[in-house]
């Protein structure tokens, strides 16, 4: 699992707890207001110096209430639903409640004593006496909750607008207090909500904003990088002083430390050049903090990359660090890398000429044979003398060497491959360096490339595709189930053994995204803040975005695809026309002719969805649907 999915997940638990935390605070100041009403206690029916009624801090106990028991309780489906239907109760109330206020009627049936004292001179009646600007916003924080229940899977996140539109109408009245203007009109007239009121909410709809902050617009909090940084910390900051600087206002001019006046303008300047204050600081500390952390990991690259180009100017396996396979002409006898076909100076093929090959590394691994050479890396056939095996070793090439970015990222395919051990994955069994070149030993795979095979028959027939992909997609869940996602699934990271029964044996390799672009081919990996191969890259990689185990899906998509139709379902003339085909293109339906089942069809569609949440939820689910197409096969056939 990458390291940034690792922090997103830790600062969404971390703001669970937040929500819950703010629930708890506004539950415990309603439970004061209540409490001062039943026992008669003055200072606690007026936080912020204005009253608070009976009814509005009764109903606001039980909201904070729940929303602390969302984050801190274990859940049951029984406590779910009976916290859904008393919110729902109290919202239908606090509706009636303001329809009452707005066709200035007055309904006996909406007041609830609940003195439980008849001698009580002014009795606790609920929902009691409302402004129908309080009632409709305590209607709005319980509908906010439902909303939030009710549509966690849907795309557009409803429930954080209607919440964003409570804070902003519950702000008016705050600003209004702390700047000493009563009188902003907004809905009927004015707002004439309590401050204590209107922060409460706030702090309401604060909490259930935090409880859920993996999707929607809110999950910009999340962000490891210095924009979700410094967005959480000014945040964090307004919801500490918009009620410190209200509270401050009401006990300076309560106690006559200041009058209305000197209140209204000093704590009007006060409070705004705090918080503009704030907010800046938090983006100065957040760029500061990103900048260290970019320059130590600057520092630790430079020193990784002083250390090996040391190491290889010592020796390279005896070659004084010249590449060990070149391209010779036999007539000018100069060299050339070794993907060089032709010499340019008497345009005559080239010899190739490896010194490796022979070669005895760490005195066990004999070279046998070139195998390839990718962007990166370049993998040789040897057999292990001590064991009698045939192996392959992958070495990062000489040129990448000294490039401290490069070797870790050899290295981190490495511990990637070393971890899995499944029958449809190439496995590595040892990582390591030799006199400055970081290697990697892994099983040998006798076949092809699924690629090679597309290149000679053009495509193959869907139920050939479909059982290649069974084994690819299960060794891709055990993959992601050991939280490794490959990122570069495509024709050319499966290899095709044959099986003497005429079966075919699938294995993915590559794992890391350890290629670099260089070339003009779209298949190869190219770095950036867009990894992968273009044709076969997510909409979310494209886009540089965070990606998760459904990229996999996407990619497998795509190959299917190619197997089936041959042709990738998106191809530009550019890398840029490829990415914004794979972003916004439409996916052109398999041709009639080709025969693919319905099931198959759809399953595609899905896989190739632009938005992750579209696509199958995982390897399992795709392995599900192939499967029933399989047997729908099979039992046609039988």
């Amino acid at each position: 699992m990458q390291v940034a999915e690792k922090e997103r997940k830790r600062l969404a638990a971390r703001f669970e707890k937040i929500s819950g935390i703010a629930g708890g605070i506004v539950a415990l100041l309603s439970f004061l207001v209540v409490l001062g009403w039943y026992v008669d206690i003055e200072p606690f029916k007026h936080p912020f110096g204005t009253s608070v009624s009976f009814g509005v801090a009764l109903v606001y106990f039980v909201f904070g209430t729940i929303v602390a028991l969302d984050a801190f309780a274990p859940n049951s489906k029984a406590l779910s639903i009976g916290k859904l239907i008393v919110v729902g109760l109290l919202s239908v109330m606090a509706a009636a409640k303001c329809v009452e206020g707005v066709v200035g009627t007055d309904w006996d049936f909406l007041s609830i004593n609940l003195s439980f004292n008849s001698e009580r001179m002014v009795p606790l009646v609920y929902p009691g006496v409302m402004t129908p600007d309080t009632a409709l916003v305590q209607a709005l924080v319980g509908i906010t909750y439902l909303l939030m229940d009710f549509l966690q899977k849907a795309r557009v996140q409803i429930w954080q607008w209607l919440a964003v539109t409570v804070i902003a109408l519950c702000m008016i009245p705050v600003f209004g207090f702390i700047l000493g203007d009563t009188n902003l009109c907004s809905l009927w007239g004015c707002v004439r909500m309590p401050v204590a009121f209107a922060i409460t909410s706030i702090g309401l709809e604060f909490a259930m904003l935090a409880a859920r902050p993996e999707r929607g617009f809110t999950s910009a909090l999340i962000e490891p990088d210095l924009l979700g940084t410094a967005m959480r910390q000014s945040l964090f900051s307004a919801m500490i002083l918009l009620p410190l600087f209200a509270e401050a206002k009401a006990v300076f001019v309560h106690f006559g430390i200041f009058d209305e006046g000197l209140a209204k303008s000093g704590l009007g300047i006060a409070f705004m050049f705090v918080f503009l204050g704030t907010v800046m600081y938090q983006f100065v500390f957040a760029y500061k903090s990103e900048q260290n952390m970019r320059r130590n990991t600057e520092q630790r690259l430079q020193d990784l990359s002083s250390q090996f180009s040391q190491s290889q100017a010592e020796n390279t396996f005896g070659f004084g660090g010249k590449a060990w396979r070149i391209a010779k002409c036999a007539k000018c006898e100069k060299e050339f890398e070794s993907n060089t076909k032709l010499c340019p100076y008497d345009d005559r093929p080239l010899d190739i000429h490896d010194a490796l090959i022979g070669q005895v590394l760490e005195g066990k691994y004999k070279v046998l044979d070139f195998l390839g050479r990718g962007g990166m890396s370049t993998v040789y056939k040897v057999e292990h003398l001590l064991l009698s095996k045939t192996l392959a070793i992958k070495f990062l090439q000489l040129q990448f060497v000294s490039k401290g970015e490069s070797v870790l990222r050899f290295q981190r395919e490495g511990k990637a491959m070393a971890r899995l051990q499944h029958p449809n994955l190439c496995t590595v069994t040892e990582c390591s360096i030799i006199e400055g070149v970081p290697y990697l030993i892994m099983e040998f795979l006798q076949g092809v490339s699924l690629d090679e095979i597309l290149k000679e028959e053009k495509r193959l027939s869907a139920r050939r595709t479909v059982e290649i992909m069974l084994q690819v997609a299960d060794g891709l869940q055990h993959a992601h189930d050991e939280n490794i996602v490959h990122r570069d699934i495509k024709p050319s990271n499966i290899m095709m053994t044959p099986l003497d029964d005429g079966g075919e044996f699938a294995k993915v390799v590559d794992f890391g995204l350890a290629r670099i672009m260089d070339s003009d081919d779209q298949k190869l990996s190219q770095t950036g803040e867009a990894f992968g191969s273009p044709l076969y890259m997510s909409p979310e990689q494209c886009l540089g975005n965070p990606i998760d185990a459904r990229t996999d899906i996407y990619g497998l998509g795509c190959v299917i695809y190619e197997c089936i139709s041959g042709n990738v379902p998106f191809r530009g003339k550019t890398f840029m026309e490829t990415f914004n085909l794979h972003i916004n293109g439409e996916l052109k339906p398999f041709a009639k002719g080709l025969d693919v089942p319905p099931g198959l069809s759809q399953l595609v569609e899905r896989m190739l969805a632009k938005d992750p949440i579209d696509r199958p939820s995982s390897m399992t689910e795709v392995k599900e649907a192939l499967t029933s197409v399989l047997q729908t096969w099979q039992k046609v056939s039988s």
